[in-house]
């Protein structure tokens, strides 16, 4: 029997709540290990005056990074994210004791209450995740699509047992004679399914509230963007929102100057120790220039700190860098994990070449390429790029073209300065993930 998706999870309302007494239940905690099992009148009556900034702060953090969309990728992958968001909320509590003058509250008590928090946080999210799977089980699904689809399907197999079970793939010409399709709870529906076979599953799904899951084309990512009209009494969809407005853009350019600039001048210390064991471990310069496209397909020249040997590239011509890659040197490898060789880029941005975040730059090599390939892989660059973007945060370094296109479309025709903050603030546990930075499965040669 087919069970309505929705009915088979925790409420969010719940998880919420759960989050919000622990958050201060770590803070009370943290008075009584303090204090010795005692509470100080002076210190325990403005924590509860706080306590509903502390509540606020909790909410909007967690709500920035997403925490409050179902996972789908195991609560072992979610932890770095709780991490960043727990630690983002004892920043701002932090503040608020400052700015609260008649607040007296010891700074042991804060860094302890930081670690509670954690500890807590963690093992309310892990019941739930548990709870949730014993519960109500997981979700069985039938993948329909090509056989030429290996890629995706093993993308799926790879997630297999954390939200979703795959039961079986199905080919489009075999779906109206498959029963495993019957007993699904939900349908996932492959890139090369045409479109008008999705529209007959999608209504299928409703009609039998199956879940329904699809990997979006170009064309339904421009729609998933479109502005509601209305002409007379007929519905109009406006596909208007590729262009980002003048404002959004004027106010996206100040804050990317201020932030560059004082990127450039707190991390200058950091950026000298990375120089000196450059020179020290490899020959060559400390500085790696290369030619990326920009905006309007207009070239720049990239700064990186060099994590390869010198003139890596001499031989082979254009090649992305590959798992194990031997070119890439003892010190590079840590470059590339904590994305410490990202930070000259801050000058790409304070140039104007770049933005803080957006699709990341190519190499006219592979823009050529991957135009030819890649239906739509032109509109990329309706923006600049970034150090940071939404494929960035919700890939891997490994993560295709093709579907690192479809997330660089995502974030441009949903482009907002409030998308750009939960951006910024995501890529925190995407630094804390080295995996993110390994390199593709295969390599592309001149």
């Amino acid at each position: 029997m087919n069970r309505n998706q929705k009915g088979r999870q925790i409420p969010l309302m719940l998880i919420a709540i759960g989050d919000i007494i622990l958050i201060n239940a770590a803070l009370l905690i943290a008075y009584f290990l303090r204090f010795s099992g005692e509470l100080p009148v002076i210190n325990v009556k403005p924590f509860y005056q706080l306590t509903p900034f502390i509540v606020v702060f909790t909410i909007v953090i967690f709500e920035i990074f997403d925490l409050y969309k179902r996972n789908w990728k195991g609560i072992n992958k979610d932890f770095r994210t709780i991490l960043s968001a727990v630690f983002f909320v004892f920043l701002l509590t932090n503040t608020a004791t400052f700015w609260m003058r008649g607040f007296a509250f010891p700074r042991s008590v804060l860094f302890l209450g930081l670690v509670n928090q954690i500890v807590l946080i963690w093992l309310w999210r892990s019941f739930c995740w548990q709870f949730e799977r014993k519960i109500y089980g997981l979700l069985n699904v039938v993948a329909i699509g090509l056989t030429d689809e290996k890629e995706v399907v093993d993308k799926l197999l790879l997630n297999k047992g954390w939200y979703f079970n795959l039961t079986k793939v199905i080919f489009t010409e075999d779906i109206y004679n498959s029963p495993e399709l019957e007993k699904a709870d939900g349908v996932f529906i492959l890139p090369s399914v045409p479109e008008d076979y999705k529209s007959k599953l999608l209504r299928y799904c409703l009609n039998r509230g199956k879940a329904f899951f699809l990997v979006p084309s170009t064309y339904e990512i421009f729609l998933s963007s479109a502005d509601v009209k209305q002409m007379d009494d007929l519905p109009v969809l406006e596909v208007i929102k590729l262009f980002p407005s003048n404002g959004v853009v004027a106010v996206k350019r100040v804050i990317d100057i201020v932030l560059s600039a004082l990127g450039l001048i707190i991390l200058s210390p950091l950026m000298i120790i990375v120089a000196l064991a450059i020179k020290a471990t490899s020959p060559g310069p400390v500085f790696y220039l290369q030619e990326r496209v920009g905006q309007g397909e207009k070239p720049f020249m990239l700064y990186k700190f060099r994590t390869m040997i010198n003139n890596a590239e001499a031989r082979t011509g254009p090649v992305l860098a590959a798992e194990n890659d031997p070119r890439i040197t003892p010190i590079g490898k840590f470059l590339r994990a904590t994305r410490i060789d990202e930070i000259p880029q801050l000058w790409n941005v304070l140039k104007g070449d770049m933005s803080l975040v957006g699709p990341r730059p190519e190499r006219p090599f592979f823009i050529e390429k991957f135009k030819k390939e890649i239906p739509g892989y032109e509109y990329r660059h309706l923006v600049k790029p970034g150090i940071t973007g939404l494929a960035q945060i919700s890939g891997k370094y490994s993560t295709t073209a093709d579907d690192k296109l479809r997330y660089d479309l995502m974030y441009i025709g949903n482009l907002s300065l409030m998308q750009d903050i939960k951006i910024l603030l995501q890529t925190v546990p995407v630094v804390l993930n080295s995996s993110a930075a390994e390199g593709v499965e295969k390599t592309y040669h001149n």
